[in-house]
């Protein structure tokens, strides 16, 4: 930011915790707040910034759809949906959290995906060979194994995938989902992690409904040779 010209102090990075909020928020020199986090995290910020008069926007997770329809290229498709699920080990709010795949490529989609999770390689975040980092804090990993268990608890399952992750630091075992239904509460979560969860789709219509089944909306993708053929 300084090489490109922005003043000393214009950008500030606080560590600050919860508590130290409401504090922030009540200075005078404070015009507005911008939070990037969870639902509790913005409801507590927004309830603070309207008691502060102060201007505020949230984002608080998306459950991105990646769609592959059944003319899509296999290849290209499994590199970019590995890519998208696992960058920055899976903690990005536009990751590829939900595969929705049409029923003529499932399998063949999963066979290819479940290769590519396995060959990521664990390891230091900033070494540049590896491809699958740790989480941000013990907290967060512990969160996302209780949601896998959450989720096995309801009816689905989970497949760990890969060699096994480091027991030292925050790694998480990436892991597929599928059977996830409707009427299981991980459905409509957010995985902040190396958690994929697999829908199959009857057809292109039925794969716009599963995309569009969500509380979240912020980002998704569509993989077809047909540019014109979806809709919804």
């Amino acid at each position: 930011m300084h090489d490109a010209g922005l003043p000393k102090g214009a950008f500030t990075n606080l560590y600050a915790t919860r508590k130290h909020i409401e504090m922030i928020l009540n200075d005078p020199r404070v015009q507005g707040v911008a939070l990037t986090g969870s639902e509790g995290a913005g409801a507590t910020v927004a309830q603070q910034a309207a008691q502060a008069l102060k201007k505020s926007t949230l984002e608080l997770g998306g459950a991105d759809a990646f769609v592959v329809l059944k003319d899509a290229d296999l290849e290209k498709t499994v590199k970019w949906a590995v890519f998208g699920r696992h960058w920055n080990g899976g903690q990005v709010c536009v990751s590829s959290k939900r595969m929705i795949i049409e029923d003529a490529v499932y399998d063949a989609f999963l066979d290819r995906y479940t290769q590519g999770v396995a060959a990521l390689r664990t390891g230091d975040p900033l070494d540049e060979n590896t491809t699958l980092a740790p989480l941000s804090s013990q907290q967060a990993a512990d969160e996302v194994r209780q949601k896998i268990q959450l989720a096995v608890s309801h009816g689905a399952t989970a497949l760990e995938v890969g060699p096994k992750v480091p027991t030292q630091g925050a790694f998480v075992q990436p892991t597929i989902l599928t059977d996830v239904t409707p009427d299981n509460p991980a459905y409509h979560m957010e995985f902040f992690g190396p958690v994929s969860m697999l829908f199959r789709a009857k057809d292109e219509d039925d794969a716009v409904r599963i995309a569009n089944d969500s509380p979240f909306g912020l980002g998704g993708s569509v993989f077809t040779r047909n540019g014109r053929s979806t809709r919804g």
